[in-house]
């Protein structure tokens, strides 16, 4: 009874589920600020803990991770994993409740999952539509409060991975459409900056879907920075979005359904018809929150750094 009696604005605690690049921004930003973070994984590999961080295993279970939520005793709990299995975020929910835990911050900071040509190409989101649908309901009966933060795609890892066709390596680009299509995106530390706005104005976000990107760009804008930023002219290639969508059709049929769905991503950040812009261009959330938001310049120019150091995301070059 005393979890219920507490008052979420004084407690510190903070369980991460998931060990990724975000889940690490989302901690390095929440210890920063002064909280205690607890980063649950599925690895049973040792893993050392820091100032205000550590680290617990759990196979998400609710045999596993009901008790060690209960010993625990975060009033927040955010889930960084497995976004796309509806049973497995509803079952991790439940077990949340169960436990005490007052407030829930599902496994989104992406794409506008209440967009619904974005849930029909790309069937994670679908899965992520109805995680929000799910946690709608639990509000509505005073069982959980949450926030679901859409934040983009991940420009930076987009762009040292190559996954978004631009490669650094070789200066050139596949541009999808005519590159002028505006659409949301954040680097990874921006996620954790955005994820300590929403915990530190929780009575402002919560029980919302909100939209906190770092940015809006473009494919040719995003060309241009690049180009500056290397002090090169990249070769550009360009593809129909129509057409992008077909080839990626075949490869699916082929029997490559990972190859087929990398380019159906990319076809959402360019394709007018799905507007993956829209709903973050007319939300507040930044403001409302004082975020002041990203800089595309300062962001290639860290990418490019860091890829003339290997790739590393931290070359340790100060």
């Amino acid at each position: 009874m005393a979890k219920e009696n507490r008052d979420p604005r004084s407690s510190k605690g903070v369980v991460l589920l998931g060990a990724n690049r975000i889940s690490s921004s989302i901690a390095h930003a929440l210890a920063h600020s002064g909280y205690d973070v607890h980063i649950v994984t599925q690895s049973k590999e040792p893993s050392s803990p820091t100032p205000h961080t550590t680290y617990h295993y759990s196979d998400l279970s609710s045999a596993s991770l009901r008790p060690l939520l209960e010993s625990l005793n975060p009033t927040l709990l955010i889930s960084t994993t497995s976004g796309g299995n509806f049973d497995l975020q509803t079952s991790i929910i439940d077990i949340a409740i169960s436990a005490g835990v007052l407030r829930f911050i599902p496994a989104e900071f992406s794409h506008d999952t209440s967009n619904p040509e974005i849930c029909e190409r790309l069937p994670p989101h679908k899965e992520r539509k109805r995680v929000i649908d799910h946690l709608r309901s639990l509000a509505s009966e005073g069982k959980i409060e949450w926030c679901g933060i859409a934040t983009g795609v991940l420009l930076d890892h987009g762009l040292l991975s190559g996954d978004l066709g631009f490669e650094l390596k070789w200066q050139s680009a596949t541009i999808h459409g005519d590159g002028a299509q505006k659409f949301p995106a954040s680097s990874v530390e921006w996620i954790g900056q955005a994820v300590v706005a929403a915990v530190e104005h929780w009575e402002e976000v919560r029980n919302q879907y909100i939209y906190l990107h770092g940015l809006v760009t473009s494919g040719n804008e995003v060309v241009r920075t690049l180009e500056k930023a290397t002090g090169q002219t990249w070769e550009i290639g360009r593809v129909d979005v129509e057409d992008t969508l077909r080839e990626a059709e075949q490869r699916i049929k082929r029997g490559f359904p990972d190859a087929g769905m990398f380019l159906v991503g990319r076809s959402v950040l360019y394709d007018a018809e799905v507007d993956a812009v829209g709903a973050f261009s007319k939300g507040e959330g930044k403001t409302k929150l004082g975020l002041k938001g990203e800089s595309l310049e300062m962001l290639v120019e860290g990418v490019v750094h860091q890829y003339q150091h290997h790739g590393k995301a931290d070359c340790g070059c100060g």
